[in-house]
């Protein structure tokens, strides 16, 4: 396993629904980018503020979703 430098998520509430990882994760394979990663994080709106300040640099893209 390679250690992850690029770090991408989805948020949202609920969010467990989301195929997003699923798709960022395969094309990621397929392009051989072996170092990025990507995931879901349930953040609601009173939580987003902590959320993106917990953030480090390995972090390089976000996406915001709704049900």
């Amino acid at each position: 396993m390679s250690v992850v430098n690029h770090r991408c998520a989805v948020l949202g509430k609920p969010i467990a629904h989301s195929l997003s990882p699923v798709l960022h994760n395969a094309a990621y394979h397929a392009l051989g980018l072996d170092d990025w990663a990507y995931d879901r994080h349930e953040v609601g709106e009173d939580d987003l503020d902590g959320f993106l300040h917990g953030l480090d640099p390995s972090w390089v893209g976000l996406s915001l979703t709704m049900p």
